[in-house]
C-alpha cells in the first residue's frame, strides 16, 4: 500500500537526518527503529521515533523513576510521542503559542483537532506474540546443497556418474521440496498462559500467550511489545496521566511493519486474539477495543537486524529518543537506562536521567497543570498533599477502572510491575 511506503520512508529519513551520536556503528551494529506520524488531510509529518533493542533485568529496576527499564524501540518511540503530547497540551493553553494538534474544551482538557490522525511504524515484528507465524524452509537444506554439487561435478565431468537425480526436473524438486515451520521467539510465555510445547515445526509455540520481553540475561519482567500494542489499542497510546488531560483515547489509524512480518499474525497480537475471550462479547461496548489497519512495507531499514549472518553484527546497546518540540527533542540512552555519557558516580542524579523517563515525563505532567485554566483537575490537585506518580496516576480514575477490567476479565496473567516503582 502506498501510504504503508510514505510513512516508512518519512520515518527512515528522520532517523536519517539525526545526528550519529546513538546510532548503530555502520557494518558492526544493528537495531530496531520506529516511529509516530502525524496526518492532517494529505500531508504527513513525523513527531516522533526512537531506536532501541534492550531490557532491563528486574533487580536493575530503580524506584525513583530515573532510568528507561524498556529500552524496545516501540516503548521508546511511544515514550517519545508522550512526550510531544504533552508539549502540545501546553502550546494549547499558553496565549503565546498554538497547537498543530489540539483544540481546547470547556473542561479544562483538550481534544484533537478535526480530520488529524496518528500512526506507528515499527522496522521489524515487535517481539513476542506478532513474531510467531508459520514459515516454509528446505525438507533437508544439507542434501539439497549435496544435491546442488553433485550435478555440478557431473556437468564438469560426465564420466562420473554421481548425480542420483536423472533428469533436471528431479533436481529441481530436490531443491525446492519444503516443510513447515514457525517462525521462532525468545519470548517467554507468562504463568497461568499456554505455555509452548517445543515440538517440531509447527508444533513449536503456542499463539496468543502474553509473554515477556526476550533476552539472554536475567529475565525480565516486562512485557513484549506485541502485548504492550495489545494494551495500548485497548487503553489508548496516551496512557495513564495524560488520559486526565486529553478527552478522549489516542488511538493509531495505521500499523506499519516493516521487515520479515505476516498481517495475519499482527493482526492477532494487536487485537485479534481478545475476539476470541469468552467475556469479550459481555465487554466490548466497555472496553471499546481499536483495531487499526495493519500493513506491512518493503521499505528496508538499512540498520535492521540481518535475518542471515546474524553472528556478523550484534545489537546496539544505545537508544535514541526523538519528538518534534522546539528545544532538546533529542537524547540517547545508555544500555543502563541512564542518559549516555553518564558515570557511575553521577548515576540516580537529575542530570543521569533522558527526557522521556518516567521522572521526567512526570515532571512534564506537573509542568502542564500549572498553566491550565482551573478546573475539577486543578482544584483536585492544589488540594493534595501526596504527590507522588503513583498516587497522580489513581486520579485517572475512568482509566483505571477499565484497566482493572481489562486486567480482571481479559488479560488475567498481565505482569505488573512492583508498586514501590511508582512512589517517587
Amino acid at each position: 500500500m502506498e501510504v504503508a511506503n510514505t510513512i516508512s520512508q518519512l520515518c527512515l529519513k528522520k532517523f536519517d537526518d539525526l545526528p550519529k551520536n546513538g546510532k548503530p556503528e555502520e557494518g558492526k551494529q544493528w537495531t530496531a527503529l520506529a516511529g509516530f506520524v502525524k496526518q492532517c488531510g494529505d500531508d504527513y509529518e513525523v513527531v516522533a521515533i526512537g531506536t532501541g533493542t534492550t531490557c532491563l533485568g528486574e533487580s536493575q529496576m530503580r524506584k525513583d523513576g530515573l532510568i528507561l527499564h524498556d529500552n524496545h524501540a516501540e516503548v521508546i518511540a511511544r515514550r517519545s510521542f508522550i512526550r510531544y503530547l504533552y508539549h502540545e497540551i501546553l502550546s494549547t493553553w499558553q496565549s503565546t503559542k498554538t497547537s498543530t494538534i489540539f483544540n481546547k474544551t470547556n473542561d479544562g482538557k483538550c481534544c484533537l483537532k478535526s480530520g488529524g490522525s496518528f500512526h506507528f511504524y515499527t522496522s521489524n515484528t515487535p517481539c513476542g506474540d506478532a513474531t510467531i507465524f508459520p514459515i516454509s524452509q528446505p525438507l533437508n537444506q544439507t542434501q539439497s546443497k549435496g544435491v546442488k554439487r553433485k550435478c555440478e561435478q557431473v556437468k564438469l565431468n560426465p564420466e562420473k556418474k554421481v548425480c542420483i537425480h536423472e533428469t533436471a526436473d528431479e533436481i529441481e524438486q530436490a531443491t525446492t521440496q519444503t516443510q513447515s515451520d514457525i517462525n521462532r521467539t525468545g519470548a517467554k510465555c507468562v504463568a497461568g498462559e499456554n505455555s509452548d510445547r517445543h515440538g517440531k515445526g509447527i508444533n513449536y509455540h503456542c499463539v496468543g500467550s502474553l509473554r515477556t520481553k526476550p533476552g539472554r540475561g536475567e529475565r525480565t519482567t516486562s512485557m513484549s511489545c506485541s502485548d504492550k500494542i495489545l494494551k495500548w489499542n485497548l487503553m489508548g497510546w496516551q496512557g495513564h496521566l495524560l488520559s486526565l488531560l486529553v478527552s478522549e483515547p489516542i488511538h493509531m489509524k495505521y500499523i506499519i511493519v516493516g521487515g520479515v512480518a505476516d498481517t495475519v499474525a499482527l493482526k492477532r497480537a494487536f487485537y485479534g486474539r481478545i475476539f476470541k475471550h469468552e467475556k469479550f462479547v459481555s465487554l466490548e461496548t466497555k472496553i471499546n477495543l481499536h483495531c487499526p489497519l495493519i500493513y506491512k512495507t518493503d521499505t528496508e531499514f538499512r540498520f535492521g537486524k540481518p535475518v542471515f549472518n546474524k553472528k556478523h553484527l550484534k545489537p546496539c546497546g544505545s537508544s535514541l529518543s526523538w519528538c518534534k518540540i522546539e528545544i532538546k527533542s533529542l537524547d540517547v540512552a545508555a544500555k543502563s537506562g541512564f542518559r549516555l555519557g553518564t558515570v557511575k558516580k553521577h548515576e540516580g542524579l537529575p542530570k543521569s536521567s533522558t527526557f522521556i523517563s518516567r521522572a521526567s515525563l512526570f515532571q512534564l505532567f506537573k509542568d502542564v497543570t500549572y498553566v491550565l485554566p482551573q478546573c475539577s483537575l486543578t482544584e483536585h490537585l492544589g488540594s493534595m498533599k501526596n504527590n507522588s506518580y503513583k498516587f497522580h496516576k489513581l486520579l485517572a480514575e475512568d482509566y483505571e477502572e477499565k484497566w482493572k477490567t481489562v486486567k480482571m476479565d481479559l488479560l488475567q496473567n498481565w505482569i505488573s510491575h512492583s508498586e514501590d516503582l511508582d512512589k517517587f
